[in-house]
């Protein structure tokens, strides 16, 4: 499977071009913004064709957590993470004990019926999400992992990446980089044939996605960030 950067390559190759008239790092930056369009559209018809849950260790006496935006690093200073588009759920170990996680309840500061430090011992575990960050009921007496699931907006990818999303995914990308391609070289006639194609692109592979019975895609290893 080509990297992006020979992806990049193979197309200065088809149009006559070099690094010089189209730069990696442009190149990269057009091919990202059309793929961002395309998952963008995927989202709107099927969520759960990007369904995660991200990972952490809850902290002795400490209920608010950050929830990772796209491009921060995880906890080995290394991995650069997806963002986490919409929350579905939180669930946590409480106990050393528990086995299994314990789903918690979403409620709002409206909901509530007290000051919110009254629930650091409630019975009804339940979480808060404020901000970039989620708040943890009752509050944490262990180290313990929790999990945020939710619909993950994946992260731009790099010049020695492979593209994560399928191989006809790619083809529009590098469909909508080419209309980039030509507009920067002012060439409106291609400018515009290439827009058109990639519209038809990204309705192709939504109706692609909309017309089969699809899974959530989940990571059989997610990525701990704390």
């Amino acid at each position: 499977m080509a990297t992006i950067q020979e992806e990049i390559q193979f197309f200065r190759d088809d149009n006559a071009s070099d690094t010089n008239k189209y730069p990696d790092l442009v190149a990269l930056r057009h091919y990202n913004d059309a793929r961002d369009e395309i998952i963008d559209e995927i989202i709107k018809i099927r969520q759960d064709y990007f369904y995660n849950y991200i990972t952490g260790t809850t902290v002795i006496g400490q209920r608010e957590y950050t929830i990772p935006k796209r491009g921060d690093v995880a906890g080995d200073g290394i991995t650069v993470l997806d963002g986490m588009y919409q929350i579905k759920g939180v669930s946590v170990k409480f106990k050393s004990t528990d086995t299994d996680f314990t789903p918690l309840k979403p409620k709002t500061l409206e909901n509530l019926s007290y000051d919110i430090d009254s629930y650091a011992e409630s019975q009804e575990p339940f979480y808060i999400l404020m901000d970039e960050s989620i708040f943890i009921f009752p509050t944490p007496t262990e180290e313990l992992e929790y999990r945020i699931h939710g619909i993950t907006y994946p992260k731009k990818v790099g010049l020695l990446d492979t593209d994560i999303l399928p191989d006809h995914i790619t083809k529009a990308c590098l469909i909508g980089m080419a209309k980039r391609y030509f507009q920067r070289k002012q060439l409106v006639n291609e400018m515009n044939n290439y827009a058109i194609m990639f519209e038809n692109e990204k309705k192709r592979v939504c109706d692609t996605l909309s017309a089969r019975d699809l899974t959530p895609r989940q990571r059989i290893d997610p990525i701990s960030y704390i």
